[in-house]
């Protein structure tokens, strides 16, 4: 079961999902953004692993398809961006918990 935790302080607000072993994944927004994010391309979400690697943007899709379970598909650009081997990461963990951050996850990479 993963570990769901949000965030939302200092402009921004955040949804991170931690595995047993201490892997996150998160997905980042500022509440506005400036022509320098504009003009930086940086003016959308932001996927942000737990080792420090980031991309704007790069979701594919995200769908719970089934309780207590979500898929989350990176294009393969953010894939290689990020340096991970895998585009599609598998989210496990309570149902309650899940449906909650689905509405969150919605909301952040929506355009």
């Amino acid at each position: 079961m993963m570990n769901i935790r949000h965030l939302r302080a200092d402009g921004y607000e955040g949804i991170y999902f931690e595995d047993e072993d201490g892997n996150t994944l998160g997905i980042e927004r500022a509440d506005a953004f400036d022509e320098q994010d504009v003009a930086a391309g940086m003016n959308a979400y932001c996927v942000v692993l737990g080792t420090g690697q980031s991309v704007y943007g790069g979701i594919d899709h995200w769908r719970i398809d089934r309780p207590g379970h979500a898929l989350l598909v990176l294009t393969q650009v953010a894939a290689d961006e990020l340096g991970t081997e895998f585009d599609a990461f598998e989210i496990d963990a309570d149902p309650a918990k899940l449906a909650t951050a689905d509405l969150i996850v919605q909301r952040l990479i929506a355009d």
